[in-house]
């Protein structure tokens, strides 16, 4: 094993679907990002349990996946703007937390604002749901700060003295482990220590999409503008340096209640961030959010559509230094995609009126879907790459699986629009396929699928005869997509 300061990643790839470098993929935002709206109702925040599957940045995620283009999204970030990090084992399973936590009291950096621990007591544990070989976290440093220690797999805590004589940002890497199943458990060693504003674990022996889903509740465009280290999200991005910023920042500044920005401050934030991307050569992926209710500030329907014409017409061909910029229209993506009639594009009174809209913010399932395919494709476009037709197929059969059972059990049917994610457990078999065990994770990101079932996540069976079904479904392993056929009996 193998500790790194800093580790970029560079270069983009060619085409055919392939990537030949890794591509890290900043998705910064609010709570839109985060999944809220996804949730499935239990739990202290019922708009958030289990909602990360089905937060837009992780479906971009999927939709490149089932493109037959690699992407990660084993990374962890702050999904509140507090630093308590009270709910993060509500908002994904694979969060330990241990302790309660205090905010630090520097400026929220990329995640949100870092835990800060006092106690041995304290920690956080990560488990990726996939085989990973490296792991890199971002590391605040300033005056009166105490020690960190990250424990791979319950061994010796390496420790990280945070106490610096001048503040700072960086980026750690932990590399040379076996690719395979890991944990990854931060605590404190000693004195006041920071946790991790992000945890990004994953398979390095795959170029891939390495995407950072920094969407954090209740933070607005000033989140982004402070220049000062430690934890600035502006001044750290020199220091994480990713490919592409997919910007995201609107309701919170512009919503009842929110931080009442002016239409001209709106204009100089994106500017200031825009060109900022420009200096570090990221990309820039602007996503233009579905409509609200409740605007506040002087802001409404209309203001918010006029201010993005304006944005794209005016401002936005006058920025310096942008290597490269796109646009993500959600309120059009949704119009074509059929969720708002006739409604050219949606607002947000027909996706309500609908049954599309989780409250007068925030969007369900199927609106968060959208958004995150258009997102993929947008990448796509943006490095040129040709959308993979076949992947490779792998096949198994005479699996045993009863779709009465299933369906007794409370099973219904979900599509692409939803793609939710798991680890098909229906029969043992399944995750043998090419030779592989249940540590291989793979896992569903297109097709169709009955979940949850008292026999676990089980594929829907259609299109058969005589108790003998066909299921074709995009599946990942070790984050490599593929296209598994299944015969089922039942």
């Amino acid at each position: 094993m193998s500790l790194m300061r800093r580790r970029p990643f560079v270069g983009a790839g060619g085409g055919g679907g392939n990537l030949t470098e890794n591509i890290t993929v900043l998705a910064a935002a609010d709570s839109t990002f985060a999944g809220v709206g996804a949730g499935d109702g239990t739990g202290i925040n019922p708009e958030m349990t289990g909602a990360r599957p089905f937060s837009p940045p992780v479906q971009m995620g999927n939709r490149l996946l089932a493109r037959g283009i690699a992407a990660q999204a084993e990374t962890v970030c702050q999904e509140n703007g507090n630093g308590a990090v009270t709910t993060w084992n509500e908002y994904r399973s694979d969060i330990v937390s241990t302790g309660g936590f205090a905010s630090s009291s520097r400026n929220p950096t990329i995640g949100g604002f870092v835990p800060r621990m006092t106690s041995s007591s304290q920690s956080i544990t990560f488990t990726p749901g996939t085989n990973v070989d490296t792991l890199r976290f971002g590391n605040i440093r300033a005056s009166a700060f105490g020690k960190l220690g990250v424990k791979v797999d319950g061994g010796v805590a390496i420790e990280y003295d945070q106490n610096a004589g001048s503040n700072g940002y960086e980026i750690e890497v932990i590399d040379g482990l076996s690719l395979g199943a890991h944990d990854f458990e931060f605590t404190q060693i000693s004195g006041s220590a920071h946790g991790p504003g992000f945890i990004h674990a994953y398979n390095s022996t795959v170029p891939a999409f390495q995407i950072f889903n920094a969407g954090v509740r209740n933070t607005t465009i000033q989140y982004w503008l402070g220049t000062t280290y430690p934890s600035s999200t502006l001044a750290a991005l020199d220091v994480l340096t990713p490919h592409v910023v997919i910007l995201k920042h609107f309701i919170n500044n512009t919503r009842s209640g929110g931080a009442g920005t002016s239409y001209e401050d709106m204009k100089t934030h994106y500017k200031t961030i825009f060109e900022k991307c420009g200096t570090i050569g990221a990309r820039v992926l602007l996503v233009i959010p579905h409509d609200i209710s409740g605007y506040g500030a002087g802001w409404d329907s209309a203001t918010a559509v006029t201010f993005f014409e304006d944005l794209l017409a005016n401002e936005i061909p006058t920025y310096t230094g942008i290597p490269a910029a796109a646009i993500v229209n959600v309120p059009q993506l949704l119009f074509e995609a059929g969720l708002s009639g006739t409604t050219e594009p949606a607002t947000y009174t027909v996706l309500d009126t609908n049954g599309y809209m989780h409250d007068g913010l925030h969007a369900k399932r199927a609106v968060q879907a959208v958004e995150g395919a258009g997102m993929g494709d947008a990448l796509i476009t943006m490095f040129g790459l040709t959308a993979a037709t076949a992947v490779p197929t792998y096949s198994v059969t005479d699996l045993t699986f009863s779709v009465a059972a299933a369906t007794a059990a409370g099973a219904t049917p979900q599509g692409n629009g939803d793609q939710d994610t798991g680890t098909f457990s229906a029969d043992a078999d399944f995750a043998t396929i090419d030779g592989g065990t249940d540590a291989d994770h793979w896992q569903i990101v297109d097709g169709y699928k009955l979940s949850p079932s008292a026999a676990g996540d089980a594929a829907n069976l259609s299109g058969g005869s005589g108790g003998t079904y066909t299921l074709t479904v995009t599946y990942v392993k070790d984050c490599v997509p593929q296209r598994v056929t299944v015969t089922i009996n039942t």
